[in-house]
């Protein structure tokens, strides 16, 4: 009786191995690296388990822009951003927002009240009164200094 060979003989069409390594990887040849983290797999989809990300909006400039954060969880901060004549709709069902160090110019808001049970949070921000509003101050005050410098000059 023949003894067969444990590992099946290779096929003429095959590459035969070689001694020296390949000049460059191929797709086969990539091994990872010792301390690599696996790559997840895009095609899976978050679980409703896990937490939604947390984005982070740095430095930005929003003119006109229509925020509606009413009833959602955002898990989104505002950091030293600038908001101009834009309109924020907050209601009592919006969680995880929080604005630090933002300056709001002509919006439909002047002020925000932190609420940490509800992962609001709300530091160092500035509320510019709207334009129309400061520029009729402006010429209340023009008109009075210039009243004031006329009635200086009037007297003798």
């Amino acid at each position: 009786m023949p003894v067969r060979d444990p590992e099946p003989s290779r096929q003429p069409s095959s590459p035969r191995p070689s001694s020296q390594p390949p000049s460059r990887p191929t797709e086969l040849s990539r091994q990872p690296e010792p301390n690599s983290h696996p790559i997840p797999d895009e095609r899976k989809v978050m679980g409703s388990d896990d937490p939604p990300d947390e984005r982070v909006i740095y430095s930005e400039r929003f003119q006109g822009v229509h925020f509606d954060f009413r009833g959602k969880s955002i898990f989104t901060r505002y950091d030293r951003c600038e908001f101009v004549k834009c309109t924020l709709l907050i209601d009592q069902a919006t969680e995880q927002l929080a604005f630090t160090a933002c300056v709001f110019q002509d919006c439909n808001i002047d002020k925000l009240q932190p609420d940490e049970a509800r992962g609001l949070y709300v530091v160092d921000n500035f509320f510019e009164r709207p334009l129309d509003e400061r520029r009729t101050d402006f010429e209340i005050r023009l008109a009075h200094a210039l009243a004031a410098r006329k009635a200086k000059d009037a007297k003798p």
